[in-house]
């Protein structure tokens, strides 16, 4: 199982990594979710910041969304409100 990666990791207090968890975990099991996860980050960081999802498969999109997700989370450019709209829309 995937996890962020730890550099990523040393980042993010206590919640924060419980939230990511709990996405990370909706995302393995759920392709559609982990695709419009993905698009919200190429949305809002934009795709020559960011991994090629589209070339990526299995766990290596879920490794590079959530590493992605996680920068962007702390950076400020996604909010978690914006995660949990498309959690919602499942």
């Amino acid at each position: 199982m995937p996890k962020v990666s730890n550099h990523i990791l040393k980042q993010l207090d206590s919640e924060d990594k419980k939230y990511l968890d709990k996405i990370e975990n909706k995302l393995m099991v759920d392709k559609k979710l982990l695709h419009n996860t993905c698009r919200l980050v190429v949305k809002k960081v934009g795709q020559k910041d960011v991994s090629d999802f589209d070339k990526l498969q299995g766990e290596q999109k879920l490794q590079a969304c959530m590493d992605h997700l996680a920068i962007s989370l702390v950076s400020g450019n996604i909010e978690k409100q914006e995660v949990d709209d498309i959690l919602k829309k499942k």
